[in-house]
């Protein structure tokens, strides 16, 4: 009993669930009164640099029902990669509507390593999904 106790305390402290990926990051910020700018920040939480990472920012209305979706390409083709453990960060402008409270999400969609020609997309409950 004791030997079956204690092979238990060792599995539940070797096995951790292992970190996201990326992790994503939304603020906003009124501009002049009529703009609001979104920042969207991704921490590369993996070992691989990534070559090419893109996706939607996705706004949400108070009941939740997606009124606007717009395309953000954080790392380019021309651009240098983002190292492992770094991190990027780009904005977007929407117009500004005080009396409307949205809720902005960014989506990755597409996700290219460093020497993989292979293109992924990313979902945090589903990992890395192969799309090309």
């Amino acid at each position: 009993m004791k030997n079956i106790l204690i092979l238990l305390i060792v599995s539940l402290i070797t096995a951790q669930t292992e970190p996201n990926l990326f992790d994503i990051e939304t603020r906003t910020r009124v501009l002049d009164g009529n703009i609001l700018q979104v920042v969207v920040q991704v921490n590369n939480n993996s070992e691989l640099a990534v070559t090419g990472l893109e996706g939607f920012v996705t706004v949400y209305d108070t009941q939740l029902a997606i009124t606007e979706e717009k395309r953000l390409v954080l790392i380019k083709k021309y651009e240098p990669e983002l190292k492992a453990h770094g991190s990027i960060s780009r904005s977007l402008n929407f117009n500004y509507e005080p009396k409307i409270a949205p809720t902005f999400v960014f989506h990755i969609s597409k996700i290219q390593f460093t020497g993989d020609h292979r293109i992924y997309t990313y979902h945090p409950a589903a990992g890395l999904i192969r799309i090309d």
